[in-house]
């Protein structure tokens, strides 16, 4: 009598296994073509983002992305990391009343996108600054600066002390505390990780990040998430914020009261968790004649609280006492520019 042969069993063990394992490698793709968002072109953000009055100043096979309004004395804005220029808005419809208010988005950042030769250190962004003015002709300035753009404004300061009238720090970025908090932007420094975040940028992060620098979370507007999402979604952004995050650290430069003799205006926000208060209490110790403003605000006290801080700033400015001096020691070995 011939055999009859058994039936496979598709359920049997092996079978299993390479069912399984089907089925997670179609989750983890499934997952991550959730989160992954392609760059945007340029020339489309660009048309999104720009203001009537945008400007783009031709730089090393770039263009700097500007704003310039206002006449008389003149202010400087720097933003912070994966912000832009639009951080600033109150501010320069408050101070163009009574300043020439200049702002502009950083290489690697907003419209500006990546630096052309892949350089992120202070020098080079205090570089790309001084450039701004030496083409509108600015000789000396006000320096306003929120995070890193608070690091870059006191470094300016620093290395060129003529052409800095007056300091404004917000939750500037220069003493390590040992206290870092681990934010969304640690992720870029993490190996493999570092390589998928430069695609894996979903909606939901940056709105993450937003309610990790806001105090108060009901003014982020789906308006805003979608200004920063694009910003940061712009071709080139995410692989410049990476290339910066991972860049070789220079020697630390501390601040030097020899130099940063300037008025200087610390704002801080009282719940910023990512350069707590404490680190306005250093900058102090370094320079005595700085003056400290506390707001109910995290990272970003000019956004979450923008007429408020940008009238302590007019104040601060228009104040006799604060104005620019006339005699000012030379630049040294430390000028960047």
């Amino acid at each position: 009598m011939k055999k009859t042969s058994k039936p496979k069993n598709f359920f049997g063990k092996k079978n299993r296994l390479k069912l399984t394992t089907f089925l997670l490698l179609g989750v983890i793709i499934i997952g991550l073509a959730s989160i992954v968002r392609w760059d945007i072109p340029a020339s489309e953000v660009i048309k999104k983002h720009s203001y009537a009055n945008s400007a783009f100043l031709p730089w090393k096979n770039s263009k700097i992305h500007y704003r310039r309004m206002g006449s008389g004395p003149s202010v400087v804005l720097i933003h912070g990391t994966s912000s832009s220029l639009h951080t600033w808005e109150t501010w320069m419809d408050t101070l163009s009343k009574d300043f020439e208010v200049v702002a502009l988005d950083l290489p690697g950042f907003g419209l500006t996108g990546p630096h052309p030769e892949g350089k992120y250190g202070i020098e080079d962004y205090s570089e790309a600054v001084f450039t701004l003015m030496d083409s509108l002709k600015i000789d000396q300035a006000a320096i306003a600066g929120n995070s890193l753009g608070g690091m870059i404004a006191w470094h300016m300061g620093q290395a060129h002390p003529d052409r800095v009238s007056q300091l404004i720090l917000i939750d500037a970025v220069g003493f390590d505390r040992g206290d870092t908090t681990f934010t969304v932007l640690s992720l870029g420094k993490i190996p493999v990780i570092k390589e998928i975040f430069k695609y894996a940028t979903p909606r939901f992060m940056i709105r993450n990040s937003l309610e990790d620098v806001y105090q108060n979370d009901s003014l982020i507007t789906d308006e805003l998430v979608d200004l920063y999402h694009d910003m940061v979604l712009r071709e080139g952004n995410r692989k410049a914020l990476v290339d910066r995050l991972n860049s070789p650290k220079t020697a630390k430069v501390k601040p030097d009261p020899q130099r940063l003799y300037m008025p200087i205006l610390l704002m801080w926000g009282k719940t910023d968790r990512w350069v707590p208060l404490a680190h306005a209490d250093s900058f102090q110790q370094s320079l005595p004649h700085a003056e400290l403003k506390v707001y109910e605000a995290g990272h970003v006290p000019m956004e979450e609280l923008g007429s408020l801080t940008a009238q302590d700033a007019s104040i601060f400015l228009n104040t006799p006492e604060n104005q620019p001096r006339t005699i000012f020691p030379q630049s040294d070995s430390l000028s960047v520019h």
